[in-house]
């Protein structure tokens, strides 16, 4: 294990990194003509991945798997995805692929009610986390702990969060471990 200095939405963060792990990291550039939705996509340079291991970001934003923003194509090591929603020629898409899927927690909440800031939120599945191992985004954005959430529980390890603004029924809160 080791640290290195990675982008995060245009900002530098300190992340662990494991050194025996190969760290896919390409940019799609989309062709004339554009990509319409449900067009499979092949990850640039023979990419493969097998699920939650790939992360796809467009334009800084963590897209979300599973239909909300692109679904997996196929089963086992896959090579495509296919987006919702259409790109325009010219836009990027980064695709990285990094750690052991069976190890990565992700998932997301989205509220029913208005959750108003300081009021926890639990982590689907009752899940635990330790200090900063948790990354949390809202609606694909990254989200600093101690400035935009803070652990709620009397101690480690937490099952919950509280945001310091409030969370709307057309948010999203996207937890996830690598």
């Amino acid at each position: 294990m080791g640290q290195a200095l990675v982008l995060v939405n245009g900002v530098p963060r300190m992340q662990t990194i494991d050194a025996a792990a190969t760290i896919y990291d390409e940019t799609y550039t989309v062709p004339g003509g554009g990509l319409s939705s449900g067009t499979p996509v092949s990850l640039p340079s023979g990419g493969v991945y097998q699920s939650k291991e790939l992360k796809v970001y467009f334009e800084g934003q963590f897209l979300e798997p599973l239909g909300v923003d692109y679904s997996y194509v196929g089963s086992g090591t896959r090579t495509q995805v296919t987006f919702v929603g259409d790109y325009y020629e010219g836009e990027k898409l980064r695709f990285r692929v990094e750690g052991n899927p069976d190890n990565i927690y992700d998932q997301t909440n989205v509220p029913t009610a208005t959750i108003t800031a300081g009021n926890a939120i639990d982590l689907p599945s009752g899940e635990q986390y330790y200090g900063n191992e948790l990354k949390v985004y809202l609606n694909g954005q990254f989200m600093e702990d101690v400035i935009d959430w803070n652990p709620s529980g009397s101690g480690s390890p937490y099952t919950a969060i509280m945001m310091t603004r409030d969370v709307f029924t057309t948010d999203r809160i996207r937890f996830r471990k690598d």
